[in-house]
């Protein structure tokens, strides 16, 4: 029970870290095309982190 939980916690902080590059390259220069491709990119890695982390914590 434990092993899952910390497993959850690590995927919510990882999908915590990547919004957060995200953001930053983002509002770095939020014109450019590869700072938005990066942006979306983050956006979708965000929200597979925050689905694995809340799958593992109902496991």
């Amino acid at each position: 029970m434990l092993a899952t939980l910390m497993v959850a916690l690590l995927f919510f902080a990882a999908g915590t870290v990547v919004l957060a590059s995200g953001i930053f390259a983002w509002q770095a220069d939020y014109k450019a095309l590869p700072n938005r491709v990066f942006f979306l990119i983050t956006i979708a890695l965000t929200i597979w982190s925050f689905g694995l982390g809340g799958v593992n914590r109902c496991l």
